[in-house]
C-alpha cells in the first residue's frame, strides 16, 4: 500500500512560546497511562494514543513509533454481499493514525489517512494532557514544512488574482478556520457558513466561494485582506475540497495558480509492505533514515526564539 506522509516539526510551548523540551518526554508521560486515561474527549472528536513501540526496537532510542485511534461517532454496520443481512456494530471503531517522530531532527512525520486525525486533532488530544491556568498555559504546536511553492509564496506575493475555494457541506467536520484573531476570523466563517446554508436549501453536495478580480482594472482584489482570509483558513479540515489561489509568485517570477489545500504541508509517498501499525511505522522509519532524510535541518529556523524550560509538571 502507498503512505502518503505529512512532515513537521513538534514542540512543547509554554505561554505561547516554543521551548526545547524533547517532544518524545510528553509522549513516554502518555503511554504509561492506563487505558481509560489516555482516552480524551476533545472539540475536534475522540481519540487516543493506542500503541508505541518499544524504543529500544527503534534506530535511535529518542525517536518513537506511535499509534492514534480517532474514534467514530457514526459507526458503518457489517452485511454481506447479496444477501438484505444488516445489523449494528457492538464494538466501537476507530481509524488509525501511524506516526514518526525523529528526535535529533525534532520531526513528527505522519501518515495521512483522510478518515483519521490529522495533525490539528493530533495537537489538540496532546494538550489536553498539559497543564494549564490564568497563570500558566503549557501547548503544543506543529510547525508544519512547506514545499518551495506552497503557502508561504502566495503570502509573500503582492499580486492575487483570485481565490476559489470549495466546501464538501456532506462533511461532519466543522473547524474551517483556525485562528484567535476574532474579527478576521468572524468575517471568514461569516462568509462561508452563509454559502453551505444557502447551498442547504439549493441542495448538492459542494458549495464555492470565489473572489476575483475580472476584466475590469478598478477595485481590484485587496491583496491584503485576501492574505488575511487565507492565513488562518484551516487546511486540515475535511470540508474544503479545494483552495485555489492565482498570484504572482516571486519564486517562480510568473503568475501560477496552486491548490493550497494539496501543497501547504510538506508530503512525500512510500510503499508498505501491509497496513499492521508497526508495518507503517518500520516503513516511515526506513524512508527517513535510508531515502534522504527528508525534512532534515527544517528545525533549525527556530533556533534563535527557543526558552530553555524545564519540564516541571512531569
Amino acid at each position: 500500500m502507498e503512505l502518503k506522509l505529512y512532515y513537521y516539526n513538534p514542540y512543547i510551548t509554554y505561554n505561547g512560546q516554543k521551548t526545547n523540551i524533547p517532544f518524545f518526554y510528553l509522549l513516554d508521560k502518555i503511554i504509561v497511562l492506563t487505558e481509560g486515561d489516555r482516552f480524551k474527549q476533545t472539540r475536534h472528536g475522540e481519540y487516543s494514543l493506542l500503541k508505541m513501540r518499544d524504543p529500544r526496537s527503534n534506530r535511535d532510542i529518542n525517536d518513537r513509533a506511535i499509534c492514534f485511534a480517532d474514534y467514530r461517532v457514526r459507526k458503518p454496520k457489517t452485511g454481506k454481499k447479496g444477501t438484505d443481512r444488516y445489523e449494528d456494530i457492538k464494538e466501537d471503531v476507530f481509524e488509525s493514525t501511524n506516526c514518526f517522530f525523529q528526535h535529533s531532527e525534532n520531526l513528527l512525520i505522519v501518515e495521512y489517512n483522510h478518515y483519521g486525525a490529522k495533525g490539528t486533532h493530533i495537537k489538540t488530544y496532546l494538550e489536553s494532557f498539559l497543564p494549564s491556568s490564568e497563570e500558566i498555559k503549557w501547548g503544543i504546536e506543529l510547525e508544519e514544512l512547506e514545499p518551495k511553492i506552497g503557502l508561504k509564496d502566495v503570502l509573500d506575493s503582492n499580486d492575487i488574482r483570485f481565490l476559489d475555494i470549495k466546501l464538501d457541506i456532506t462533511s461532519t467536520q466543522r473547524d474551517l478556520v483556525n485562528s484567535s484573531n476574532r474579527k478576521t476570523k468572524s468575517l471568514i466563517l461569516d462568509a462561508l457558513q452563509s454559502i453551505v446554508k444557502a447551498q442547504n436549501e439549493f441542495g448538492g453536495n459542494v458549495a464555492s466561494l470565489y473572489m476575483g478580480n475580472g476584466r475590469k482594472k478598478d477595485n481590484l482584489l485587496n491583496t491584503d485582506v485576501v492574505k488575511d482570509f487565507i492565513r488562518i483558513l484551516d487546511y486540515n479540515s475535511d470540508m474544503y475540497i479545494s483552495i485555489k489561489a492565482k498570484y504572482y509568485s516571486n519564486e517562480l517570477k510568473r503568475v501560477h495558480e496552486i491548490d493550497l489545500k494539496n501543497v501547504s504541508v510538506f508530503k512525500s509517498t512510500k510503499e508498505a509492505d501491509g497496513d499492521a501499525w508497526e508495518t507503517i511505522a518500520d516503513a516511515i522509519e526506513e524512508h527517513f533514515y535510508d531515502e534522504g532524510r527528508l525534512g532534515s535541518g527544517q528545525l533549525r529556523r527556530f533556533d534563535d526564539i527557543l526558552a530553555i524550560k524545564e519540564a516541571e509538571w512531569f
